[in-house]
């Protein structure tokens, strides 16, 4: 499945591996591929990988997805959610505009996850995609932060009923 165009455009920026762990797939992984990759970092081989569309990875294995979270919303509607190679997990923006937001503000979601990262310096392209397609969407990283942690306080446990519990 092709990418939203406003991801398309926010993985044509340019940055360096020490401004963001972050690559950006040129298409949403398969469904197959997507459930053999939840199977595997859930343990649970009876998931199908249908609630995710993975479009990024960071550099040790984790990966950056669109969380289809609600029936009947768009897809640029949906969270955004980061699954670490070692088992961190959180929501890290409510929607696509919050995620081009949260690049914009030279956070990305391993930086956010695994070290806490609130604030950061504008990084310039990805400030021009995010005005571009979200002008009047603007929030700082630790808003996005917030308020996505807000909305979908239960994502932690959602994931947790997902791994395959030792008998």
């Amino acid at each position: 499945m092709d990418l939203p165009e406003t991801l398309a455009a926010m993985h044509r920026v340019t940055f360096t591996w020490e401004q963001y762990d972050y690559l950006g797939y040129a298409a949403f992984w398969t469904p197959q591929k997507t459930t053999d990759w939840l199977q595997a970092w859930t343990g649970n081989k009876s998931l199908n990988g249908t609630q995710f569309l993975v479009f990024g990875a960071d550099g040790s294995g984790g990966q950056i997805a669109i969380w289809r979270a609600h029936l009947r919303v768009a897809l640029a509607d949906q969270p955004v959610v980061f699954f670490g190679s070692e088992g961190a997990r959180a929501v890290v923006a409510q929607n696509l505009a919050d995620f081009a937001w949260l690049l914009a503000g030279d956070i990305g979601p391993l930086e956010a996850v695994e070290y806490g990262a609130r604030e950061g310096t504008a990084h310039p392209g990805f400030q021009a995609v995010a005005r571009q397609h979200f002008p009047d969407s603007a929030k700082t990283p630790a808003q996005i932060l917030d308020q996505a942690a807000a909305a979908f306080p239960g994502f932690s446990a959602h994931v947790d009923g997902l791994v395959q519990q030792a008998p």
